[in-house]
């Protein structure tokens, strides 16, 4: 036995009746049904009539209820205001953050020009990644047929990484990150509203994190967050001078003297690098036609 219909189903049956007798109706009756037809819609549709009146007018007033506003929607004209003003202050702080950027850049690129020998970039592939501690080793698919040596130093475009240690096979070899240098590097601070770099700052490994690097300032010294810091030591990477080591991320009281030192936390530039992919090694101008692909 068919399921019976329902009082909706019957309607739509009804109106589907009227439009087919309508069409076979002759031209000068064929107006009684669609008549009857407006009366039948009319007659279904009162029940919405007014929530729909209700629910358009205050749309129109802007008193729209909760369920038709998406969050954090200005709904009124001040609310508006206020939102655009907010977005002009993030437009600006923006634009702000990347003028600063730009200027790093060039005060990176400018220092590494001025100071480092003559070298050239060769770019090799990742093919491993060894953390044993704080002496991570990458493997390189390029070596000594390129002119790789022990000692030369690895880079991310103005990025230290680290250096070529033994062994260094015909089409491979190792570098060791900088974080497993367990003496200390010079570095000069380039800090902005100085046009001068601070020069004769020590850094050295922190022993509570392999991603930063530490320093002991003087109390008094202008050095603050987000100061750049470049490398400047001519006894482990005397090819590269002026590249970036770090970004000073906190300044904070030095606990075994905090009357007369500050620390500088320095985050390693390196680990927001994609350094485990790919990265280039400084190889002498003078070797450039020694070098095999």
């Amino acid at each position: 036995m068919p399921a019976p219909l329902l009082s909706s189903q019957r309607l739509l049956l009804a109106i589907a009746g009227a439009l087919v007798i309508n069409s076979q109706l002759p031209s000068s009756v064929a107006g009684l049904p669609g008549k009857v037809l407006t009366l039948v819609v009319d007659f279904a549709t009162l029940p919405l009539r007014g929530p729909v009146y209700s629910l358009a007018t205050d749309l129109a007033q802007g008193d729209a209820p909760p369920e038709f506003v998406h969050p954090g929607t200005p709904t009124t004209i001040e609310e508006l205001r206020d939102a655009y003003a907010q977005s002009l202050v993030k437009i600006d702080r923006l634009e702000q953050a990347n003028d600063q950027l730009k200027q790093q850049l060039e005060l990176i690129e400018g220092v590494r020009n001025i100071d480092a020998p003559d070298t050239r970039p060769l770019t090799a592939k990742v093919t491993a990644y060894r953390d044993p501690g704080p002496r991570q080793v990458l493997t390189l698919n390029r070596g000594s047929r390129q002119g790789i040596r022990s000692g030369m130093t690895v880079v991310y475009k103005t990025v230290l990484v680290g250096r070529v240690v033994e062994p260094v096979g015909p089409s491979n070899s190792n570098v060791e990150l900088v974080t497993g240098h367990d003496g200390g590097l010079q570095v000069r601070v380039r800090q902005d509203g100085y046009a001068e770099p601070f020069d004769n700052i020590r850094v050295r490994p922190s022993e509570t994190d392999d991603e930063y690097f530490v320093a002991e300032v003087p109390k008094d010294s202008p050095i603050r967050t987000g100061a750049l810091v470049l490398l400047a030591d001519v006894v482990n990477y005397a090819d590269a001078p002026g590249f970036l080591l770090g970004v000073v991320e906190q300044k904070i009281d030095y606990t075994p003297d905090p009357e007369l030192l500050d620390q500088l936390q320095i985050r390693l530039a390196l680990f927001d690098t994609p350094f485990r992919k790919e990265v280039a090694v400084l190889l002498p101008e003078s070797d450039e036609g020694d070098a095999n692909p």
